[in-house]
């Protein structure tokens, strides 16, 4: 979450996270619009999880690379977020709750705005 009252307008341009002027970088999970523009879906809870664990843990979705080696993007389908909300759900006692809730928050997030295809990146 931003500190001190900040708020943080974050964009992705070519890979990369440009932080506007006056902000406080936030560190979380954010969507990566059509245009460009990115949404955070998900602030980072502190804690032992990768936006990557969801690929290695459930099996969903796939890793493509981010421009200039930064963080790879998570690419899943709308099927894919639907087993991702049946396994976080069966699975809440097994992982760290900040993975649980990411991947809740990212269902949220899809449910909100319908699309097939949804691409996500972290930048912690």
């Amino acid at each position: 979450m931003p500190r001190d009252g900040a708020h943080a307008y974050p964009k992705y341009t070519m890979g990369v996270f440009m932080m506007s002027e006056n902000s406080v970088a936030t560190e979380g999970v954010f969507a990566l619009e059509r245009d460009g523009r990115t949404t955070l879906v998900h602030a980072f809870m502190g804690g032992d999880y990768l936006l990557e664990d969801i690929v290695e843990f459930f099996q969903l979705g796939r890793l493509e690379p981010g421009a200039d080696d930064r963080a790879p993007l998570l690419v899943l389908t709308m099927k894919d977020i639907e087993q991702l909300r049946i396994f976080a759900n069966g699975f809440s006692f097994d992982y760290d709750e900040g993975f649980i809730e990411m991947c809740l928050d990212i269902h949220r997030f899809a449910i909100a705005n319908p699309a097939e295809r949804y691409s996500f990146i972290a930048n912690f």
